[in-house]
């Protein structure tokens, strides 16, 4: 009965070297809509969220509004790269070891300490529905 009642909403990332929760609602651009939208037509992205955008070697800001943090990781979830603050109408350059990008506020990954070669860990955030 304790499954139907829990979903698991996205994911918790934390720095595997540190411990340290580096954010705590993180979704998945899945599908291409998804990930096309990425974080467009938001005002900002508050502390604590993020967005993983899988099979990605490269991002844009072009239409948002705020700078972002992107990390960049590899299959194994390692931090082969770290663009910090990435301000609104950039882009940053083809991260060819990358599998993935994590997209986070800018300032995150400076504040929980992170650096390339860090090994990030998923775990499941449980919402219980009201």
């Amino acid at each position: 009965m304790a499954d139907a009642t829990r979903s698991v909403a996205g994911w918790q990332v934390r720095v595997e070297r540190t411990r340290q929760l580096l954010a705590e609602r993180v979704r998945t651009a899945r599908t291409l809509p998804e990930r096309l939208v990425g974080l467009l037509g938001r005002r900002s992205l508050p502390s604590g969220e993020g967005l993983i955008v899988p099979s990605c070697r490269s991002i844009h800001t072009w239409g948002m509004q705020f700078a972002i943090d992107a990390l960049f990781v590899n299959r194994h979830w390692d931090v082969v790269a770290i663009h910090p603050a990435i301000p609104p109408g950039r882009m940053t350059p083809i991260v060819w070891r990358a599998q993935s990008v994590l997209e986070l506020a800018a300032g995150a990954a400076e504040q929980a300490h992170v650096r390339v070669g860090d090994r990030l860990l998923l775990e499941p955030s449980v919402v219980i529905p009201i």
